[in-house]
Order: C-alpha cells, then structure tokens, then sequence
C-alpha cells in the first residue's frame, strides 16, 4: 500500500508483521520522499522499523558508499537496530550493515567496514573514533536517523552528535526519533532539520500492554532480596530480569541470588562486552531464569525481548521512576496477542505516576493480589521504598 518493493514486502511478511503502526504509518510516507521527520513516540511502538524500511528501501546495492546511518546512544540499542536492519536486508541482495561501538575491539569493526557496508549503526563516540582514523566515510550519507535522540543528548553526546552531522555534506533528509521532546532535541531540530514533519503517537486505552504492575513495600535490604528470591522461586516464572540503581547492587544481588541456588548473571556497565551480549541470548533460552541489570544496562531489558518471561523485578526505586516505567517492556509488536503476526497494535502508552507514587512491574505470582491482567494494582504512601529504594 506504500509503494515497498517485494524484498521488502517477504522481510515484513517473514516477521509477522500485518499492519503498521502509527509511528510507521506516519513516517514511512514521508521517509520515503526524503522529507525531514521529529517523531514523539513511546519505547516500543515500532520506530526502528519506521525509519528503517525506508532507509534499506533507498539503498543502492550497486553502490559501495555508506548511504544510511543511525546513531544510538548505547551499543545495546544499536546491536538491537542492526539486527532489525539485516532483517528487512534479508531479501534485497548486495545490502550490507555494520554497527559501531565502543568496548568492542576496534580491529573488527575496521575489517568489517572494508566489507563497504551500504549502512552504519553506531553509537557516537565509536563513530567519531573511527572517522578521526579516516577507516569509514561518511561524505556519501543521504538518510541520517537519531534513535532516542532525547537519551543520546541527555548522556552528553550533544558535540559528538553535531560534529558528526557537520560532515555529512549531501545528507538528504535526518530522522528523530525520541520518547520525549526535550530542549536538546528540539535545538537539533532548529539548526539541522528543514521544515520537518511532526509526529506524535499519543498513549490511548486500547494500545496500552497488558501488564499488572504492584509495589510492595518493605523493611530492609534483607527483606527485598528474601521477597524477590521467593518470586522467583514460587512465582511459576519462566524468566525475570530485575533493575537495580546501581552497579554494585547488581552484582550484589546477583551473588545472594546465586547463594540461594538461583541461576542467574549480572549486566551492567562493568561486565565485559561479549558477556553483556550473551546474557540476553542465554535468558531467551532454558535455564537462566533471572538477570539483574543495572541502571547503565537498562536496555538489555528491553533489548531481550522476551515474550515467555514478562516479569521485570524492580529491586531499587530510584529518582527516576518516570523513564523506567516508560520503558518497560509489553508486547509491542505489530501483531496478535503478544507475539509477532498477531493482534494489530497501536503501541505502548506512556506512564508517568504521581509523587509518592512507586511501581514495581509483577512482583506477585499469578494468581497472588487480587489484579488482573492489564490492571494497575497502586499502593499510594507518600514515602519511598525502605532499604535504599
């Protein structure tokens, strides 16, 4: 209905996918005539495919220069894209991708790039590492996408970012996507983009993910790591992945949950990078039924992508409680019921709770407090949780 070539029609109809949402909807239109877009939409709601399809669409496989690029703030999100990526290249020959980032060795990335990849996934600082050693070009670029350009910004990549885009001289159009439109975003906007489109996806009753979400207050560290390893015990849970605030209490949950005979393995920003992108894999397959996570890799919860699990333990409440719970994980996909090929989908609803307000995602097993699935169940104190949280 949008004029998508065959290739790119078998990859869509490979997934499952049966119709598009309305970040999609809305942007793929416009992608396509090379039109500047700003898209407001929640994590979850189908962007990577939004800018994606059109961008593999404008691809020459004929030609060897790097012609697509997308900047992600953290190399979990950028894998996740690439992944994406490959997937809609599936059925279009000669089309190559290579994602960019740091704490990977440098060597690879650079044979990789002699391949002459057609689109380069990166996130900025290994960008920019890789174009001061002149082993990628970026003169050729025309479609330049910022993945949750509201994150990338926030974390301090705000010159990176602008270098970068400085150099592409015959860029066509550049796409942001962002869960939040904040003043960053929006000086990005002035200065590089022309007369963009504005998309905004807002939350509406029917697309909000069928996911309960309980707080259940306690005394003491002890008391929470004793209530989180009976969950996972008791809880007739397939997989769990619990957040923490800080690194620390990661690694420390991990090891208690280890004592208590409990299969399970920490990431975060200190755990080296082959391991950080075997755990999601491991946790997709029997016998890693828990992993902790970190506030540095919160997004391996996303990125995991799991459908089985649908637990997310919330071990600290934090400052930030707002863009957790935003990013919380549901089924997303452009579907029925939550795998791919299913229900057809509007996206997720953003969340934000009231002060005093703390929410920690199905901590009670099934059948336990009286919810119901796509129910909130909120415990309103006024106080956060004892025990550091």
């Amino acid at each position: 209905e949008r004029g998508l070539s065959e290739a790119i029609m078998r990859a869509i109809e490979k997934k499952g996918y049966v119709q598009a949402t309305p970040v999609q909807a809305g942007a793929i239109p416009y992608f396509m005539e090379w039109k500047d877009v700003i898209a407001k939409a929640p994590t979850g709601t189908g962007k990577t495919f939004a800018f994606g399809i059109p961008m593999v669409e404008h691809i020459d496989p004929e030609c060897a220069d790097v012609q697509g690029l997308v900047l992600a703030p953290t190399r979990e999100l950028a894998v996740q894209i690439q992944e994406e990526l490959r997937d809609l290249c599936e059925f279009k020959e000669g089309v190559r991708t290579v994602c960019l980032y740091g704490g990977a060795p440098i060597d690879r990335q650079i044979n990789t790039l002699k391949k002459k990849p057609q689109i380069v996934v990166a996130t900025p600082g290994r960008l920019m590492d890789h174009m001061k050693r002149r082993t990628v070009r970026l003169d050729k670029v025309q479609t330049v996408v910022l993945d949750e350009a509201d994150r990338m910004l926030d974390m301090g990549f705000v010159r990176d970012v602008t270098r970068i885009l400085d150099q592409l001289k015959h860029r066509r159009n550049l796409g942001m996507f962002s869960a939040t439109i904040s003043r960053e975003v929006m000086d990005i906007s002035w200065v590089y983009q022309r007369d963009p489109v504005e998309i905004t996806v807002r939350p509406v009753e029917e697309s909000k993910p069928d996911i309960t979400q309980y707080r259940i207050d306690l005394d003491g560290r002890e008391a929470k790591l004793d209530t989180i390893a009976a969950l996972i015990t008791h809880g007739e849970y397939e997989r769990a992945i619990a957040f923490c605030n800080t690194k620390n209490m990661t690694d420390r949950l991990a090891g208690l949950l280890k004592m208590r005979g409990i299969s399970c393995e920490a990431i975060h920003g200190d755990i080296q990078q082959r391991i950080r992108e075997k755990t999601p894999g491991d946790l997709r397959r029997p016998g890693l039924p828990a992993a902790g996570g970190g506030s540095h890799g919160l997004l391996h919860g996303r990125g995991a992508g799991d459908r089985r699990g649908r637990r997310l333990l919330r071990g600290d409440c934090g400052r930030r409680d707002h863009r957790r719970l935003q990013r919380v994980p549901g089924p997303a996909w452009h579907g029925t019921d939550d795998r791919p090929g299913g229900r057809p989908g509007a996206g997720h609803p953003e969340h934000h709770p009231g002060p005093g307000h703390h929410l920690v995602g199905g901590l009670f097993p099934p059948g336990a407090g009286g919810g119901h699935e796509g129910q909130e169940r909120d415990v309103r104190r006024g106080h956060a949780l004892p025990g550091g949280g």
